[in-house]
Parts: structure tokens; C-alpha cells; sequence
């Protein structure tokens, strides 16, 4: 089999993943997206990055930073915090909470990202062949493939490494740049861009051009550049927001 007819049968592999999904409702896909993205925090949430994990690890990196008077402090809040724990409304209502903003927050973030495809793609008229509806609805159906890294570090700390601490948890993502180089290697200000370099976001972009191509017919060529360029400058973006954030708060 020519490499060709190899490239040929995988489009044909992402076409028909995207024919299957396409058909489908794109408020139940949204929908959907957060459903499982939900479920995926709250597993996380109860049963990988525990509470006690994360504040055992707020507790030494507040120890560093104001010695032994911060247990002094956290003692005076315990009592309270101990009766929120163990009061099942307000847990309930705020995983409701939780999954309203997450609905909210995506719904923005893919905005976002498809405005940037729309722009790229009408600027220039041979590429101007679809919606802002329809290139949402591909943005949806692409970012489930975020979904693999995630249920990797479920099953990873669930199941083969039991050992571990938040900085580690923080730090896991496979296939990425950041798992090559070893966090060890790196400052606390990069650990996040590398761990976007990841094989997942290729893939991410490789789906939007299928999509796109399978719902357009237009050519891959023409495709490529404009959404690759568009997302690169997106995640760019994103990236230094994040990483300003990060060195500011």
C-alpha cells in the first residue's frame, strides 16, 4: 500500500467519524461535551486530586511562604470548613454550579476558537464556503479527542501509579513536551505551555480540517494553512494569558 493510498484510508477513518457525529444535534453535542467533561472532573475531584491531596499541598507551599504561623491560621477555620464538608446540599449544589459554569465557559471558549477558523476561512473567497454554525459544530466534535489525555491520568493514577502528589497530578500529560523534558528540568511558569505541546492538539487540528473538508469539499491545501495559522495564534494566545495569570497570582 502507497503512502498515499495509507493517507487516503485514514481521511477516510476521520471523514466517517465526522459523518456520524454530524448528524447529530449540536445542542446535544454541546451538551454531551459537558456532561462528560463534568463526570471526568468529578472523578478527578473525588478520587485522583482528593481534597486532602491538594491540601496537603496547599499546606507546604503556604508553609514556605509564611512558616510555621500559617497553622496557627488554618486552625481557626477548620471547625467551619469541617461543616461545609459534611453538609450534602451545599455539596450538591455546588457540583450543579460546577457543571453551569463549565456549560458556560465552554460554550465561550468554542466561540472563541470558531470565530478565529470563520475569520481565516473568509478571507479569502475560495474558502468561504461554510457557516459560523457549521464550523462551531466541527470545533464541538474535535475537542472530544481531549477527552483520551484526560481518561489516560484517571486510569494512570487510578490504577498503575497510587503513589503520587498534586504537583504531580498538576504536571501529568501524555504525549506531551512536558513528559519528554521532565518537570523537574523546567521553571513553574513553563510547565503549562509545554504541557499544551501534546499530540493531542495535532490531532485537534488535523479533525477541524477534516471536518471541514468533509463538510465543504474543499481541498485539504486550502484548508490547512488558514486553520493551522488561525490556531497557532490562538494557542499563543491563550497561552500567554495563562502564563501571565500564573506569574501574577
Amino acid at each position: 500500500m502507497s503512502n498515499l493510498e495509507k493517507a487516503e484510508k485514514k481521511n477516510r477513518i476521520f471523514i466517517r467519524f465526522f459523518e456520524e457525529f454530524n448528524s447529530s444535534n449540536l445542542a446535544l453535542l454541546l451538551l454531551l461535551f459537558c456532561v462528560i467533561h463534568w463526570l471526568f472532573n468529578f472523578v478527578n475531584s473525588e478520587f485522583i486530586a482528593t481534597d486532602e491531596i491538594f491540601d496537603q499541598y496547599l499546606e507546604e507551599r503556604q508553609i514556605e511562604k509564611y512558616g510555621e504561623d500559617y497553622n496557627e491560621l488554618a486552625d481557626e477555620f477548620e471547625e467551619d470548613i469541617v461543616d461545609l464538608d459534611d453538609d450534602d446540599d451545599y455539596y450538591w449544589s455546588d457540583q450543579a454550579w460546577d457543571f453551569g459554569i463549565i456549560l458556560l465557559l465552554k460554550a465561550i471558549q468554542f466561540t472563541l476558537t470558531t470565530a478565529f477558523f470563520f475569520v481565516a476561512l473568509t478571507l479569502k473567497p475560495e474558502t468561504d464556503k461554510l457557516s459560523f454554525a457549521q464550523i462551531f459544530k466541527i470545533v464541538v466534535i474535535s475537542e472530544f479527542v481531549f477527552f483520551i489525555p484526560t481518561l489516560i491520568k484517571l486510569i494512570w493514577f487510578g490504577f498503575m501509579d497510587q503513589e503520587y502528589d498534586y504537583s504531580e497530578i498538576r504536571s501529568f500529560y501524555p504525549f506531551s513536551l512536558l513528559g519528554a523534558i521532565g518537570v523537574i528540568n523546567v521553571n513553574e511558569w513553563m510547565i503549562y505551555p509545554l504541557k499544551v505541546v501534546n499530540l493531542f492538539e495535532i490531532i485537534y487540528v488535523y479533525l477541524i480540517i477534516v471536518g471541514i473538508h468533509q463538510v465543504s469539499n474543499l481541498k485539504f491545501s486550502l484548508i490547512a494553512k488558514p486553520i493551522t495559522v488561525s490556531y497557532l495564534l490562538l494557542l499563543f494566545m491563550w497561552i500567554s494569558i495563562r502564563v501571565y495569570l500564573s506569574t501574577v497570582f
